[in-house]
């Protein structure tokens, strides 16, 4: 992976994360020969997205196994973006991905093609693009501008940690909740 633009996924490989979008998108990015799609995990649709990869002999995508959970922030560490997808069904819009703060406190910007409160939160981050979700040319367009746009891309990159840890670190929650309990 070494001189390349590291686009990952990490998670379940599963029929909610849609991940054929994904495949469509390196297959419309496959023109930039620096970027490489890293899916690590395991699921249901593994086999299935192995096999897509294969028959569009997509060679800007690879896959790794399932990783012990204390190894997970440095798959974060080695990719540019990270990518979090859920399948546009109206009860992923109460979901709220764990991954998206962990992405977020390593510092790596995100394109989440989701809706609800967890899209909110992300905008909010401004440490993520959302875009509609089952979308390959909105999510394709959100990476090509960060690859482009070094500047927002850096942005974002110094917002997540600063996000994180503002709104969701143990101890200032633990702060407020004491507030909250003295108040009362």
């Amino acid at each position: 992976l070494q001189d390349k633009f590291v686009i990952s996924y990490v998670g379940a490989h599963g029929i909610s994360q849609n991940l054929n979008t994904i495949l469509e998108v390196a297959k419309k990015l496959r023109t930039y020969k620096n970027v490489e799609f890293v899916f690590i995990g395991e699921g249901a649709e593994k086999d299935k997205l192995k096999q897509i990869v294969k028959e569009e002999k997509l060679k800007n995508v690879q896959f790794i196994d399932a990783q012990p959970k204390e190894l997970i922030p440095e798959f974060y560490n080695l990719s540019d973006l990270c990518l979090i997808p859920l399948k546009n069904i109206e009860l992923f819009k109460t979901f709220i991905p764990s991954k998206m703060f962990e992405i977020m406190a390593c510092g790596v910007p995100i394109v989440a093609s989701l809706e609800g409160e967890a899209a909110q939160i992300l905008q909010d981050s401004k440490a993520a693009v959302v875009v509609q979700p089952d979308n390959p040319s909105e999510i394709a367009s959100a990476i090509e501008e960060l690859i482009q746009d070094k500047e927002k891309y850096n942005q974002m990159k110094a917002n997540g940690p600063k996000f994180v840890e503002k709104n969701y670190s143990r101890n200032n929650l633990a702060e407020k909740y004491l507030e909250l309990i003295n108040n009362a």
